[in-house]
């Protein structure tokens, strides 16, 4: 299908390729026939149908305006072969109110104590005060997180709808770069919640250098080959 979720009344447009099991070559002018179930899994359309060129057979399927939500299912059956497609119907709705989360820079040598500034708004503009936040860190690679970084954190959100995290200093057993995400998942008086993200560089060096050649394949032999050393920063400037 054009797309894996669909909202009821919109239109749904799927494809089927069928091949020869031998030689996979298509299978042009191959009769066969569409079937639509719904998520009851009672048949709500059947249609016949027919490749084309290259073995390819299309068809579309509108969605009633009050089309169940779930998991349908779409067939192309061609005598034995039947694969189906599944794609889910339901209701789409922005959330009412979102959380951002900001870095105070944009990565963190040894030393150095992340925070991050969060703020939970709602669509209108108005922030969520007084709403509880759980907030976690989460990592892998070669340098693990210290416990007391990855442990949960709870607060709550100011009456301008902000809270802010502070870690502590980057041990100095920091290992090559780590790259750490928070995750802040606040929830307003109504119980809704919603989710910010954002990540976190580690960088055991202030600059990185990569040595790039001229061919993709590197080194080429008995030729003059020039040679490019790229200097960063950890977060690419």
């Amino acid at each position: 299908t054009d797309a894996p979720m669909y909202r009821a009344g919109q239109l749904v447009q799927a494809r089927a390729v069928l091949l020869d099991a031998g030689s996979l070559a298509p299978l042009p002018q191959r009769p066969g026939k569409w079937q639509v179930y719904d998520p009851a899994g009672e048949l709500v359309m059947e249609e016949r149908g027919s490749t084309i060129g290259f073995g390819v057979a299309s068809t579309t399927f509108p969605l009633a305006p009050d089309a169940p939500a779930g998991i349908w299912k779409i067939h192309f059956v061609s005598g034995q072969a039947n694969t189906p497609a599944a794609f889910e119907v339901r209701e789409y709705r922005l959330p009412r109110f979102t959380v951002a989360l900001t870095a105070n820079k944009r990565w963190y040598a040894e030393g150095e104590s992340p925070k991050i500034e969060g703020v939970a708004r709602y669509a209108s503009g108005a922030p969520v005060q007084n709403a509880p936040v759980r907030a976690q860190l989460s990592g892998s690679g070669p340098w693990q997180a210290p416990t007391e970084w990855t442990e949960p954190i709870l607060l709550t959100t100011d009456a301008e709808g902000r809270f802010q995290i502070s870690f502590p200093p980057t041990p100095e057993d920091l290992v090559g770069q780590s790259r750490l995400q928070l995750t802040a998942t606040t929830t307003d008086e109504t119980g809704e919640s919603s989710t910010g993200v954002t990540g976190l560089l580690l960088s055991e060096d202030p600059i990185l250098v990569e040595a790039v050649t001229e061919l993709e394949g590197g080194l080429v032999a008995d030729a003059n080959n020039r040679l490019y050393l790229r200097v960063t920063t950890p977060d690419g400037a």
